[in-house]
């Protein structure tokens, strides 16, 4: 399946190509400093599968389109789902899309073994290698990028190799003493508290400000005004086009719920969300019942605490009132409001 933030631009799902996000990267005889133009170059328009109308996140994306001109590490922070994956490819393919792409999980690999699929190994050093598989990705990813995704997860030890391999240019096979000389730009991800852990000891310090130096942090989609209608159709699109189905209507109802939730797993648990009512819905419009409980709660909630805060508010006006033996001046004066303020109150009050 398609990355779950990308689509072709002549796809155009939206109708009004104005309402996406068009952040292009910096032309290389524009000033370091300068905006980020609004619309996309021809052939540089590596930032636009990135779908936003959000202020927030288009400054973002405008300081990492500003970056993505230079080979210079990067550090994306960011929430679990937010499109740090995706935002490091777009940086990769603004500088050299023809270049190596490696991306590397840190956490998924046992620390045994981590150092020789990061930075490879002697032919033999390891029971069951062949000569044909000793280099690891740091040198796979020569002359392009290496991702290095949850980079919270890597060892202390490997840390400190990983921190020499960017400063020298070079890295050793384990089980090797000559160096390779190797030109990677290193971006990181990570959904952890580096700071905490630099504090705790669970990461060097050196490594985080030489990372963080240049450190982007995406906003979740709790953040992104807008986003997420936006993202609703977007994937109402992609995802119908992906699996032969045909697109549902969103109402109101069910936009204006799907709006009030907070997403924890933010665009990445929308888009899964978008695909089960796709793919299981019989009906052309997504009825409110289809919507798991835990987002349609967000609604009752919310209606239920205004109701209970305007029935407190209800219960001093009239109190106060009849403490003030039914005077509005001396009622206002014991609310600490001025008398045109409690007759507005009053009147939202009324009856009918």
């Amino acid at each position: 399946m398609r990355d779950v933030m990308t689509v072709a631009a002549d796809q155009a799902p939206l109708g009004d190509r104005t309402t996406r996000a068009k952040i292009t990267a910096p032309q290389h005889d524009r000033p370091v400093g300068s905006a980020v133009g609004p619309e996309i170059a021809a052939g540089r328009g590596e930032f636009h599968h990135i779908i936003t109308a959000s202020p927030v996140m288009l400054q973002t994306l405008e300081r990492a389109a500003q970056l993505a001109r230079y080979p210079v590490p990067v550090l994306i922070l960011g929430e679990t789902g937010v499109g740090k994956a995706l935002l490091a490819r777009a940086m990769h393919d603004t500088l050299d899309a023809a270049a190596p792409f490696v991306v590397f999980n840190c956490g998924a690999v046992s620390k045994t073994l981590i150092g020789a699929e990061l930075f490879g190994h002697a032919t033999g050093a390891y029971a069951g290698t062949t000569a044909a598989e000793p280099a690891g990705r740091y040198e796979l990813a020569d002359g392009g990028t290496l991702c290095l995704d949850e980079i919270g997860a890597l060892p202390l030890d490997l840390q400190a190799v990983l921190l020499r391999a960017m400063e020298e240019g070079a890295i050793y096979r384990w089980g090797e003493v000559a160096p390779r000389r190797v030109a990677v730009r290193l971006i990181a991800m990570t959904n952890h508290d580096l700071r905490g852990d630099v504090a705790a000891g669970r990461f060097r310090r050196d490594l985080f400000y030489r990372l963080n130096l240049t450190g982007i942090t995406l906003p979740p989609l709790r953040d992104r005004e807008g986003d997420v209608e936006l993202l609703i159709k977007h994937f109402n699109a992609t995802v119908a086009a992906c699996h032969g189905v045909m697109p549902r209507r969103f109402g109101a109802e069910v936009t204006a719920a799907l709006g009030r939730y907070d997403w924890p797993g933010n665009v990445r648990e929308l888009h899964n969300l978008i695909e089960v009512l796709l793919l299981v819905g019989e009906t052309e419009d997504v009825g409110i019942e289809e919507i798991p409980e835990d987002i349609r709660s967000v609604e009752a909630s919310t209606v239920n605490a205004a109701t209970r805060l305007a029935d407190i508010e209800y219960q001093m006006v009239q109190r106060a009132i009849e403490t003030a033996g039914g005077n509005l001046t001396g009622a206002a004066r014991q609310l600490g409001i001025s008398r045109s303020t409690l007759y507005r109150r009053m009147g939202r009050h009324a009856p009918g």
